[in-house]
């Protein structure tokens, strides 16, 4: 379970920085996690939708990385 939320973690924090990376530098080198593209509500806050991606992701691994440290139940 623990390296699903890994991944979830890693691919979060990636469409997070991506989708910054293409909103300040027009680079679109993620097209395929460009979610907020395709909902209507987020088109117009896409930097505050990967910011909050990003950050969800960064709380994801941290919570992981504590989570390895505690016994398993």
């Amino acid at each position: 379970m623990k390296s699903v939320l890994d991944v979830i973690g890693w691919v979060l924090t990636l469409k997070g920085v991506g989708g910054l990376v293409r909103e300040f530098f027009g680079f679109n080198a993620m097209s395929l996690l460009q979610m907020e593209r395709l909902v209507p509500v987020l088109q117009d806050n896409a930097v505050a939708f990967n910011i909050a991606c990003a950050l969800l992701g960064v709380v994801v691994l941290l919570a992981i990385k504590r989570a390895k440290g505690s016994p398993a139940a």
